[in-house]
């Protein structure tokens, strides 16, 4: 399981994963579909990527609502 900070990637255009492992380190880019848990006031909460006229977090962040920086592990 790969565990990071959910980004937007400009190179790929698209969520990605900033790995903890190593600060250069990315997922490669996130899919619509692509299922992970977020963080969220200390508890991992269950989501699904996808994109309908921008990113958001099925269930948890609606379009455009992302926060930057949220810990994810997939």
């Amino acid at each position: 399981m790969l565990h990071g900070e959910l980004i937007f990637s400009q190179e790929c255009g698209r969520l990605d994963i900033k790995l903890d492992s190593d600060e250069t380190a990315t997922s490669g880019g996130l899919h619509c579909g692509e299922c992970l848990d977020v963080l969220i006031d200390g508890k991992w909460k269950a989501s699904r990527v996808e994109y309908s006229g921008g990113w958001f977090l099925v269930g948890l962040f609606p379009v455009g609502q992302i926060p930057s920086g949220l810990s994810v592990r997939y």
